[in-house]
């Protein structure tokens, strides 16, 4: 079959067919990550609930498990989860009890600040 310069060659059927093919094996991980995605926004919404504030950490975490579904963006968000818990592992091994970067942006003077009291919450 003849492709034209004006088509676009990713619309015909041997294309669409051979892309299957090629992302097929990952499948279980791209379904395993959207799984993540959604248990991290219940967690997170949970967390928001339960306290009755807005962190500046929610925000971080919020942008993050937004940009986590994009191939890109799931890089970063990636990479933002590794740091934040690294942080809290080596404050752990450290004698300085399992403090996160979120925990340490929530506790500075400007996390102090940009936290928003919305009622009394549990904790």
């Amino acid at each position: 079959m003849k492709i034209l310069r004006w088509q676009n060659r990713w619309s015909n059927s041997g294309a669409k067919y051979w892309r299957g093919q090629q992302v097929k094996g990952f499948q279980g991980a791209r379904s395993l990550g959207t799984k993540l995605t959604a248990a991290g926004g219940v967690l997170l919404v949970a967390d928001v609930a339960m306290s009755g504030q807005v962190k500046p950490s929610h925000i971080i975490n919020g942008a993050m498990l937004g940009a986590s579904m994009s191939g890109v963006g799931s890089i970063v968000a990636g990479a933002w989860f590794v740091v934040d818990m690294g942080t809290g592992g080596v404050n752990y091994l450290s004698g300085n009890g399992f403090t996160t970067l979120s925990d340490v942006i929530d506790q500075s003077e400007w996390g102090q600040r940009a936290t928003v009291d919305m009622y009394d919450g549990l904790y």
